[in-house]
């Protein structure tokens, strides 16, 4: 089921005490964030994440756990949890120099679209 509501999805996939997250190159240079962006139409909100992790290096695995939800610039964005992920060798996003790496969970809590909630857990 589609949800329209919905703006965009990120995936969170945790390895030990580190979290799978993305890098950016260009005017976004030094940031870190979790993958995943808006959703598409026809796409479900889980959809949305698997879709936009793949693009940005990263094959997530498992159903996809809504694990929190929350209102960003005024707009409805949700992240869910997957149980790993493989890093992809070839990718669409490493063109324009988006690469998937293993960080610290609270290097990325402050640094990514809409990720502060991180720290909380």
């Amino acid at each position: 089921m589609t949800n329209n509501n919905v703006f965009a999805c990120f995936a969170v996939v945790r390895v030990g005490d580190q979290i799978w997250a993305t890098t950016r190159d260009g005017k976004d240079t030094g940031k870190i964030g979790l993958p995943g962006g808006k959703c598409d139409s026809g796409e479900t909100p889980v959809e949305t994440a698997i879709r936009e992790s793949s693009e940005e290096g990263l094959l997530v695995h498992g159903d996809g756990k809504l694990i929190h939800q929350d209102l960003v610039d005024g707009k409805l964005v949700q992240w869910f949890e997957f149980d790993s992920a493989t890093k992809l060798d070839t990718y669409k996003e490493k063109y324009r120099g988006i690469n998937p790496i293993l960080v610290p969970i609270f290097d990325i809590a402050m640094s990514g679209f809409g990720n502060d909630f991180l720290i909380e857990g």
